[in-house]
């Protein structure tokens, strides 16, 4: 009986240490698909980081411009063409309506080149720098108007005005501006108003600038006014 007893005895711890040791190798493969997983599953996110670096699209670094490099230069207002034509090519109106612009913003050294020696020794310093000239119309006297019988030139020699002495035809011209006359002076004889100015503008030949020789400023009246609109120009 005892001998039965230990071959009981026997059989039950071989089939205690069996179980012990199925249970350790499960175990054992257990922990080892555990951490193939985790492997895998780290080489699959190293895989796909390195996927979506290759296929994303680098942000461009900005440039700047070669033309924004440079350091903008100031604007400068160009000249107008016409400040820099010579005196010689301005006709005898464009005279006037220059002398007209240079009075009326008070640029006398710029005036001062467009008259002659006798009109800066007589209306320019008398005073002619207090008025404002409003232009309304311009217009070209005839060499000879009906209206008279004599020529413009007649007409400067009988006054006996001005410096060229002996103007010949071609080279005296009589320009009217319809304007309105603003006198700052205080004390002045001239009112203010609707006038009549006569510019007497001569050159010495063709080789010579036209310059202002003398102004006449008048009152009008029906006929001068009527006058003036006839003459085509």
């Amino acid at each position: 009986m005892q001998g039965i007893k230990h071959i009981q005895g026997g059989i039950k711890l071989k089939k205690i240490f069996t179980s012990l040791l199925l249970i350790i190798v499960c175990t054992t493969l257990l922990l080892t698909g555990c951490n193939k997983e985790k492997i895998e599953d780290k080489k699959s996110t190293k895989e796909k980081i390195a996927v979506e670096n290759k296929t994303s699209t680098p942000t461009p670094t900005p440039t700047i411009k070669e033309s924004e490099k440079e350091t903008k230069k100031p604007e400068t207002t160009p000249k107008k063409e016409e400040d820099n034509k010579p005196l010689l090519s301005y006709e005898a109106r464009e005279i006037v309506n220059k002398f007209v612009s240079f009075l009326n913003n008070n640029k006398k050294d710029q005036l001062l080149g467009l008259v002659t020696v006798y009109a800066k020794n007589n209306f320019v310093v008398k005073g002619i720098g207090f008025l404002t000239l409003k232009p309304i119309k311009l217009k070209e006297k005839p060499f000879k108007s009906s209206e008279c019988g004599e020529s413009i030139l007649d007409e400067y020699k009988r006054l006996g005005i001005g410096s060229i002495k002996n103007p010949t035809e071609g080279n005296i011209k009589s320009i009217w501006l319809d304007c309105n006359i603003s006198e700052t002076r205080p004390g002045s004889i001239i009112e203010n108003g609707n006038k009549c100015v006569e510019f007497w503008v001569l050159r010495k030949n063709t080789n010579s600038p036209w310059l202002i020789d003398d102004i006449s400023i008048i009152d009008w009246n029906d006929i001068m006014r009527n006058n003036f609109e006839n003459w085509n120009n």
